[in-house]
């Protein structure tokens, strides 16, 4: 608990009334005493407790100025060495160890002996207890609508998805206080603080006790988290002093891989001669984003690379007709480096592929009058040794097939070898009984 603000108020009262009390030891002259003498005493002795955080007075009489103080415990009750005054203040702190006497349910204390001499050794001393003083008090609990942990009856302070009514009872010096203005402040967690009338607060509330001393707030957590810790700061408006409270939110079950639908995908070529090729998406769940993923494979891509969606949703696309692929695979992992995969497989069809086309090589010829016999080889088509059979409308050239694949083109030129008028450009035919291929013959008119 943070009590600055509140003891740098107290401390400045404190050091007034004690210039105060060192004015009035002195005469109208100017003039002082040591005290009056008789017998030493410290008040109080015995059965007093002090709160940490507020101011502890205790007064000396008898013996003679100055007094010589010690504490048991001066880091809990930080007394003055000396003093030439019949009391002092001080502002305990929060005894971070109690006494092992206290049991449970019994205020948290710890024994503090507190001890003066005067200037004639004279020695008093006195026990007293400080207790730890809580801004929320004793009894700062939470309600639930959250389920039970299996085999249990008590339902968790809260849950994802759930929400939580806490309870305060704001303490100072062991009184609960009505009427006092509130703020909470969440430093870690995700959860959102609601008005008494449901609508978002958000971040922050302030809320105020009410004539009993007490007061409620209700916080809503976000669904689909994970379990981890929530940590909120309580602070009295009035004074600015803080506690800060945490408690386990139950989450939902981290996942030891990522669920991702569909995880297997299978692309068919249209033929035996070419792999299959295509594009799709999955979906990734049970992670906590940013979700990645990555191709193992060059003829596989994915995108994004990285998304915070939840779920996350990628696209990938193999386009290569010319590899087929078995399992490539797709790495997914969410920011806690969980690891789910994708497969995908291209694979070659069952049908034939279409046979290639026919072609005539060469498949322009020239012949004269002189040089009147050409010839061309015919390729592809759908079985390469079927007989092809050429024909020509064109009366000047006859076409033969010798061989099944082996065209003879003749120039009719009646044995002249001389050329004679334009040259003509005619079509020879050449078909394997599926498909057409055209070889185009130039020669001249006729011959002398």
């Amino acid at each position: 608990m943070k009590f600055h603000s509140l003891r740098t108020s107290l401390a400045g009262s404190a050091l007034a009334a004690l210039a105060a009390l060192l004015l009035g030891s002195c005469g109208g002259g100017g003039g002082g005493t040591n005290n009056t003498g008789g017998n030493l005493f410290l008040l109080p002795n015995s059965n007093v407790t002090f709160y940490a955080g507020m101011p502890a007075t205790m007064n000396i009489s008898g013996g003679r100025w100055p007094y010589r103080i010690t504490s048991s415990q001066q880091g809990v009750f930080p007394v003055p060495s000396t003093i030439s005054a019949n009391s002092f203040t001080v502002i305990p702190n929060n005894p971070g160890v109690i006494d092992n006497t206290v049991q449970a349910g019994q205020l948290p204390v710890i024994s503090v002996q507190v001890a003066v001499t005067d200037a004639e050794n004279n020695f008093q001393q006195a026990n007293i207890q400080v207790a730890q003083n809580f801004l929320t008090g004793y009894g700062l609990s939470y309600t639930s609508n959250c389920t039970p942990a299996s085999g249990g009856t008590t339902s968790p302070p809260g849950c994802a998805g759930g929400e939580t009514l806490v309870r305060l009872t704001p303490t100072f010096n062991g009184n609960l206080i009505g009427v006092r203005t509130l703020r909470i402040d969440t430093l870690r967690g995700p959860i959102t603080w609601l008005y008494p009338n449901g609508q978002i607060a958000g971040d922050s509330v302030t809320l105020t006790t009410d004539h009993e001393g007490k007061a409620f707030a209700v916080f809503r957590a976000d669904t689909g988290v994970p379990t981890q810790f929530v940590v909120f700061r309580v602070t009295d408006v009035e004074t600015g002093v803080s506690t800060e409270e945490s408690f386990i939110l139950t989450g939902v079950a981290t996942a030891t891989a990522l669920e991702i639908l569909p995880d297997t995908f299978t692309f068919t070529g249209a033929t035996k001669a070419e792999c299959g090729t295509g594009s799709g998406q999955f979906l990734v769940f049970d992670g906590i984003p940013p979700y990645k993923a990555i191709s193992t494979f060059a003829d596989v891509t994915v995108s994004p690379a990285s998304t915070d969606a939840q779920p996350g949703l990628f696209t990938f696309n193999a386009g290569n007709s010319n590899i087929c692929l078995t399992d490539a695979t797709i790495v997914v992992t969410d920011s806690r480096l969980v690891r789910g995969t994708v497969t995908i497989t291209t694979e070659a069809g069952s049908a034939d592929p279409p046979p290639p086309a026919l072609r005539a090589i060469p498949s322009v010829l020239t012949l004269t009058c002189a040089t009147n016999t050409g010839g061309t080889l015919i390729a592809g088509g759908g079985d390469p040794t079927a007989q092809v059979t050429p024909s020509t409308a064109d009366p000047a050239l006859t076409a033969t097939a010798p061989t099944p694949r082996g065209v003879s083109i003749v120039f009719n030129n009646g044995g002249l070898a001389t050329d004679v008028g334009p040259t003509v450009t005619s079509i020879v035919s050449i078909t394997d009984g599926a498909q057409v291929v055209n070889v185009t013959v130039r020669h001249p008119t006729s011959c002398t």
